[in-house]
């Protein structure tokens, strides 16, 4: 698992998100879905690094069957 990405049960009921920050995996996942690209995300959440983006987007894919 990247370090950016934590899965802690205590916080936001286990879903995993970018470290240091409350954005889920999930809602990154949702803007790729909907087309958005990795600068267009970054814009709309400014405290996630490409880096951090392109992990969660991996972690997705990898904990999703592969779909994204």
């Amino acid at each position: 698992m990247a370090k950016q990405i934590v899965v802690d049960p205590e916080k936001f009921l286990g879903e995993p998100y970018i470290e240091d920050t409350t954005v889920p995996v999930s809602a990154i996942a949702q803007w790729a879905e909907a087309g958005l690209g990795t600068g267009e995300i970054a814009d709309v959440y400014p405290e996630l690094t490409a880096e951090d983006i392109r992990a969660a987007l991996d972690y997705h894919t990898q904990h999703s069957g592969g779909a994204s």
